[in-house]
């Protein structure tokens, strides 16, 4: 034994003071070290019952199934104190083994074992315990009836529904809004008629857990009843109705929500709103636009964050109107609605809105404006890059690149100097979305602005841009020591597509860092057709990586001069490079098509057409999900069938193969 501590320990399990037997038991727990579990199960034989009660429970704690015989066995322990100890260990084990064990203990003459094991057969969670916790339902104690009910929810057995909802009758409290939450948790729809009974439960928490459990179960069947408990006397419970009326999302309910709105308890009210978003119906934007007005701050900012979901331009004038309000988070929510809608009447009232005395309102102000992205705006959106709220500055720049307007360049620009690095961050990434050349140099002058992530941004920023004249600077980036700016440079070189690009690209596809590799092929396929001949090189590499990159590229560019080497890659050692390259193929071309693209092929000489239409006709490859077999004539037949087709090139291409093979 390595820790001499546990063999301390594991020792003083023979001591003859009981309390030193005790303390043993606990620290070993502690140790929570599998090596024990031989000494603990020892300890399960204890002649104190205070000792084999901490032993079975410090076995649970450490969770080692091979404990469970010895606990199984010490279910029958004489002491109650054990047995419930015993039976709460083999739950926290959770091995099904032990289910028929522990419906045996269900029986046990002692409340505490009965309920304790209840619990446990539901964190073991096995339907063959269902029948019995059924029965346990009917003991004559109302706590083990009451677990029997949650390890039933618990389990989620819908054949224990009928059972369950008999139970919501019992005559102990904690017994029905248990039952209501198994119900809950079951969700089977056949509880609904029993749950909408239970909201007129004389408890006011049963009552609530009904309407949580209705809620849960989201059946449409229960509107009316949820309807109606809208008027109920418990707020609780007319709350959580309307909550569930959210929750299930039905139009119908719409008219007593909007009443609702009008409910004397604020969270009702705050329920209602929430509810009436989920469900999204244009009706009720007239009363929740007077909820704007409401005299509980949460109520208004919950109506204005749902009117911006809901998108109806009914509400701007309202929403206008609460910019005036003095409550700042009132204001913020409605300047956030405001951008969600979109509608570009609210454009003057969001200008003001840069210019609040809070710059959290301001912030929001100028992502609204971006979004309804009016090109008018974009002098004021200009003015904010001077805010003194860096985050302002920062929101005013994304906003800025939403619009896309080239005018806003040369303060972009100018906010590449700010001193806050999300500023930086959001003019590069916006001047990147505009896509004016005229930013490039300064782009390229920020890649050496090592200062915290503005270099980062970019080379995506020059991809978009487009601009050929960023190449040279992205060729370098791709020896950058960060990996993220590597992999940004290469997409860049993509986008930008210039084919000066591909050597820099192919020596990338050496560098150590699959997923690098992966990025540098992918940029080499968007350059497309002029990087074939360095691609088809690159299929040879030693790197299995690389090689599933690449003759995956060569089936995106789809050109048939690959079709050779792709079927040669069809023998690669590696299967994930053969699967790629079957996949490859199959992108070029069907049986009907594939043959048609070699036939018209200038890059192809006859020799060559006839030499790849023979091994594409050889070629049967089967894997899981692709089947790759390619069914067409002979040459000579395949280029008499296409004489015949309406195609002219097509004709002509084999008018000429035909001849060639005529000699």
């Amino acid at each position: 034994m390595n820790n001499p501590q546990i063999a301390h320990h594991i020792a003083l399990l023979r001591n003859k003071d009981t309390i030193v037997r005790w303390l043993a038991v606990q620290a070993l727990g502690q140790f929570g070290d599998a090596i024990t579990v031989p000494a603990l199960i020892k300890a399960l034989k204890d002649e104190d019952s205070g000792v084999r009660s901490f032993a079975a429970a410090t076995l649970g704690e450490i969770g080692d199934t091979s404990a469970i015989p010895a606990l199984v066995e010490a279910l029958k322990d004489e002491d109650s104190s054990v047995r419930w100890r015993t039976a709460r260990a083999l739950g926290q084990i959770g091995d099904t083994s032990v289910v028929p064990a522990l419906i045996e203990t269900l029986r046990d003459k002692d409340n505490i074992v009965r309920w304790r094991t209840a619990r446990a057969l539901g964190q073991i969670d096995d339907a063959t315990a269902v029948t019995a916790l059924v029965e346990a339902m009917k003991d004559e104690d109302s706590v083990v009836r009451s677990c029997a009910a949650e390890a039933l929810g618990q389990i989620g057995d819908p054949t224990a529904v009928p059972a369950l909802t008999e139970v919501l009758k019992d005559e102990a409290v904690y017994v029905r809004w248990r039952t209501a939450i198994a119900l809950g948790k079951i969700g089977a729809a056949t509880a609904v008629p029993a749950l909408i009974q239970a909201l007129k439960d004389k408890d006011s928490f049963v009552r609530l857990m009904a309407a949580y459990a209705l809620r849960q179960i989201g059946d449409v069947s229960a509107v009316p009843a949820l309807t109606e408990a809208l008027k109920h006397t418990d707020s609780g419970v007319r709350s959580c109705a309307a909550a569930a009326l959210g929750q299930i999302g039905d139009a119908v309910a719409v008219p007593a929500l909007t009443q609702a709105l009008k409910d004397t308890y604020e969270g009702v009210r705050w329920h209602a709103v929430a509810a009436l978003g989920k469900i999204g119906d244009a009706t009720a934007v007239p009363a929740l636009i007077k909820a704007l007005k409401d005299e509980v701050n949460y109520v208004r900012n919950s109506a204005a964050r749902v009117l911006g979901q809901m998108g109806d331009p009914f509400a701007v004038p309202a929403l206008t109107e609460a910019l005036r309000s003095k409550d700042r988070i009132v204001r913020c929510m409605a300047v956030r609605a405001l951008g969600q809608i979109g509608d570009a009447s609210a454009v003057p009232a969001l200008i003001k809105e840069i210019e609040d005395k809070n710059s959290s309102v301001r912030r929001i102000a100028a992502d609204a404006l971006g979004k309804i992205g009016d090109p008018s705006v974009v002098p004021t959106l200009v003015e904010a890059l001077k805010d003194e709220d860096r985050i302002v500055r920062r929101f005013a720049a994304s906003a800025l690149g939403e619009i896309g307007d080239p005018t806003a360049v040369p303060a972009l620009v100018k906010a590449l100097e700010d001193k806050g690095d999300y500023v930086r961050d959001s003019s590069v990434i916006a001047l990147g979305k505009i896509g004016d050349a005229s930013a490039v140099p300064a782009l390229l002058k920020v890649l050496t602005d090592k200062v915290g992530s503005v270099h980062c941004f970019v080379p995506e920023a020059l991809g978009k841009i487009g601009d050929v004249t960023a190449v040279p600077n992205l060729v370098e980036m791709l020896k950058d020591e960060d990996n993220i700016v590597r992999e940004s440079a290469a997409e860049a070189l993509g986008e930008i597509g210039d084919p000066s690009a591909v050597p820099a690209l192919v020596e990338a596809l050496k560098d150590g860092d699959n997923q690098f590799c992966w990025t540098a092929a992918q940029a080499l396929g968007k350059i497309g057709i002029s990087a074939v001949s360095a691609l088809l090189k690159a299929l040879q590499d030693e790197n299995d990586y690389v090689r599933i990159a690449i003759a995956r590229e060569l089936g995106e560019i789809g050109d048939v001069t690959a079709v050779p080497a792709l079927v040669e890659a069809l023998k690669d050692k590696s299967h994930y490079v053969r699967s790629s390259a079957a996949h490859a193929l199959e992108r070029i071309g069907n049986s009907v098509t594939l043959p048609r693209k070699v036939l018209a092929s200038s890059q192809l000489s006859a020799q060559n057409k006839i030499d790849v239409l023979e091994a594409v006709r050889r070629i049967q490859y089967q894997e899981k999900h692709l089947t790759l077999q390619y069914l067409f004539p002979d040459t000579r037949t395949l280029c008499e069938t296409v004489l015949n087709e309406e195609d002219a090139q097509a004709r002509q291409e084999a008018r000429t193969l035909l001849n060639w093979i005529d000699g």
